[in-house]
């Protein structure tokens, strides 16, 4: 793990003050480590009910809960360094047994610097591609890491599934996130989980709340991919215009801001919001990043549909790529699943991917776990999907209804209490395009 020296030295660059015991520092000097110092970091933690012996403790105040009221619980367990984001009175107790104290104004950017600087900054060695947007992010990461899965050996998968490193003929066994973008602790470990077991490539769902939060501000991206913008986490966000604009630090500072060359953004032109972002970086005209586009509804586009077949078990797609035609099959169900593969065609075949692989790789490409997914083989179809929004269970059962023999009955619900706005667009959605709905 870490040493304390680089530590110091990074925390120096970053904090507006600095309370430490003079036994490790001396006041008035520069952050150097006293010679001969045992201290080592052994792990980086945010919660103090996980910190061991030798962890570094960030005390967050948070939208739940106040951080800084378990530095005490931190210590108790063993923390060698507090980084605070105010001065508390265990400032005293670290004084007195000679432990770091150091306070930063902005400390969620101090949390990504420390965890990229901890792993050795394996977004370097990886491959690593960001999708966000409302509804699609699950399916579109998936479909990425599935075919890079196919055509490179492995690749890595962090989003609302959990995070993996999937294998050719295997299934993957996920470890559950609490949130889709993880904390920065946890996906600088992910991603130095797949450089280290030979993954090449990354793909990572990041959210609204991951940005505004600087989860992922350290990571080195390749590639940004934009789905679509509909209504959702209001609650945090309060108005569209300000969750758009969260959506967008992805492209004008994360991507712009990322050290690898070449990199490629990607948007769906379908959506408004689309155009804004693909128009917003061509106007910056980076010579390092290239602008790619999709359309499922004959806009044009680098990327196009020209028509598809749906059925129950999948997908047959006919799609241009700049003057080119190309013919897919895809076990994914749904119209709206259409787009989701688009998103991925653009990104891999302008990263040059041949046709015939890409091709043969997503006939391999099983259905996304929890997205219309089509459960047991009765003479019932039953469907489980992930829809969380007003938008997406439309999606979900206009995809549904042409296919139906009989009736659709949607059985939803809306999860927690957050942003309770879109319950009613929500039962609204179901009411009018299902028969029978179960709330």
């Amino acid at each position: 793990m870490m040493q304390v020296e680089k530590l110091l030295s990074t925390l120096s660059e970053i904090t507006e003050s600095l309370v430490v015991s003079p036994e490790i520092l001396g006041e008035g000097k520069p952050l150097t480590l006293a010679v001969g110092s045992p201290l080592e970091i052994t792990g980086l933690s945010l919660d103090s009910r996980s910190v061991k012996a030798g962890h570094l403790f960030f005390a967050v105040f948070g939208t739940l809960t106040d951080g800084h009221n378990y530095i005490e619980s931190a210590l108790d367990n063993g923390a060698a360094v507090i980084v605070a984001e105010r001065e508390t009175e265990s400032v005293a107790r670290c004084k007195k047994e000679g432990i770091p104290y150091f306070v930063t104004k902005n400390i969620r950017s101090a949390i990504a610097q420390i965890s990229a600087e901890a792993n050795e900054h394996p977004s370097l060695s990886v491959h690593s591609i960001a999708v966000t947007g409302t509804n699609g992010k699950t399916s579109v990461a998936w479909l990425l890491a599935s075919i890079y899965r196919e055509l490179e050996g492995s690749a890595a998968l962090v989003g609302t599934l959990g995070t993996a490193i999937i294998r050719p003929g295997e299934a993957p066994s996920f470890e559950m996130l609490q949130t889709t973008t993880p904390s920065p602790i946890e996906l600088h470990k992910c991603l130095a989980e797949a450089r280290d077991a030979g993954a090449k490539y990354a793909a990572v769902e990041v959210t609204s709340q991951g940005l505004v939060q600087q989860r992922t501000q350290q990571v080195n991206w390749d590639g940004a991919l934009f789905t679509n913008l509909s209504r959702d986490h209001l609650d945090l966000h309060q108005t569209m215009e300000r969750y758009k604009e969260s959506k967008k630090l992805l492209f004008s500072e994360e991507l712009r801001n990322s050290s690898k060359k070449d990199k490629l953004a990607v948007f769906d032109i379908d959506d408004p919001v689309g155009v804004e972002f693909a128009e917003f970086l061509r106007s910056v005209n980076d010579p390092n990043i290239s602008v790619k586009t999709y359309s499922a509804k004959g806009n044009l586009a680098d990327v196009s549909l020209v028509n598809s077949s749906p059925s129950l078990c999948g997908t047959t797609l006919k799609v241009r790529i700049e003057t080119e035609t190309l013919e897919l099959e895809t076990r994914l169900v749904g119209e709206y699943n259409v787009s989701n593969v688009l998103a991925a065609v653009t990104y891999l075949t302008s990263r040059g991917t041949p046709a015939q692989e890409l091709k043969n790789a997503l006939l391999n490409v099983t259905t996304v776990p929890g997205r219309l997914e089509r459960i047991g083989n009765s003479e019932v179809n039953v469907f489980v999907d992930y829809a969380h929004t007003p938008d997406a269970l439309i999606n979900v059962q206009e995809s549904l209804l042409p296919l139906c023999e009989k009736r659709l009955i949607t059985v939803f619900g809306c999860g927690g209490d957050r942003d309770r706005g879109k319950r009613p667009l929500m039962g609204k959605a179901v009411a009018e395009l299902s028969q029978y709905a179960i709330a």
